[in-house]
């Protein structure tokens, strides 16, 4: 409400959110529109819970979404994920074997993963992290990859067991807690002290 009262003074042009989970974008979104919602790690090649709660709402209230993290937090990028890390070792151990598929197709896995999210209808933007001009390529590669259809097929059949498996972030109380899967009370334990 604070930002939004700025904008009507002028002194913003428009109003965003961002976060993890979409139940709760969805729910700030209904009681005080934003311009724009911005959501990570849950509309891509591991993904689509957003579709649940936040694309409806999005879509109801004109606000433009934007979909982040296409590579799910680096895991479908092919790089050494660091310690930190959030995901759940079995995201971790699916997300190796879909690169290792991808690259043994001759398919870059960031490239596919960029694609996937290409096609999502509602998504007004995909927000990416570059840390390298290869990088970029991979991602433009995304507008001119016409994929495989056994290619999809398989990485579908990887990611089967994991899909939409989150983690926890930010405060308990927040969470989409019935979107979370395959997490432990150690890990909630572990990230709510980060």
């Amino acid at each position: 409400p604070a930002l939004l009262a700025l904008k009507q003074q002028g002194k913003a042009r428009t109003v965003g959110i961002t976060g993890y989970w979409p139940g709760l974008l969805a729910r700030v979104a209904s009681e005080a529109p934003a311009d724009t919602v911005l959501n990570y790690c849950h509309w891509n090649l591991f993904s689509d819970d957003m579709d649940a709660a936040l694309t409806p709402v999005a879509e109801r209230m004109g606000i433009g979404l934007i979909n982040a993290s296409p590579l799910h937090m680096g895991i479908l990028g092919g790089v050494t994920l660091p310690e930190w890390h959030p995901a759940p070792p079995e995201v971790r151990k699916a997300g190796a074997e879909v690169v290792a598929f991808c690259r043994s197709s001759g398919v870059g896995p960031a490239t596919l993963s960029m694609w996937a999210c290409l096609q999502h209808p509602s998504v007004a933007s995909t927000l990416m992290g570059f840390a390298s001009v290869e990088q970029v390529d991979a991602a433009c590669a995304a507008l001119d990859l016409e994929p495989d259809a056994q290619v999809l097929q398989t990485v579908r059949r990887l990611v089967a067991p994991i899909h939409n498996t989150s983690w926890p972030q930010g405060r308990p109380e927040n969470e989409d807690t019935n979107r979370m899967t395959a997490v432990s009370e150690e890990d909630v334990i572990k990230v709510t002290k980060a």
